[in-house]
């Protein structure tokens, strides 16, 4: 069994080749609904309780929205059909992006 490790070295490096999809490079099929940022920014320096999140995300055309409070985590996971809106400690929306 001297070429265990020979073929344990040799799977390590095939593993590197294995393509992955690099985050931002979604392309929607026919008909899914995308997010898109410009409509929405319309809505910076709005305060987040005044129907402005509902108004961000209809305007982007976004299917979801998640809102990001000061010292929230959040996963990195794109999602074409959402609309991220970032409040400050007002509660005051201070960025809009999508995915």
């Amino acid at each position: 069994m001297r070429n265990k490790p020979a073929l344990l070295l040799a799977t390590l490096a095939l593993a590197g080749c294995t393509p992955v999809e690099m985050r931002g490079e979604h392309h929607p099929a026919a008909g899914e609904r995308v997010c898109r940022n410009e409509p929405a920014q319309r809505y910076l320096g709005h305060g987040s309780g005044t129907g402005a999140i509902e108004g961000a995300r209809r305007a982007s055309g976004a299917k979801t929205v998640r809102v990001v409070r000061p010292g929230e985590a959040v996963t990195m996971d794109f999602r074409p059909d959402r609309l991220t809106v970032t409040v400050d400690k007002h509660q005051v929306i201070s960025r809009l992006n999508c995915g």
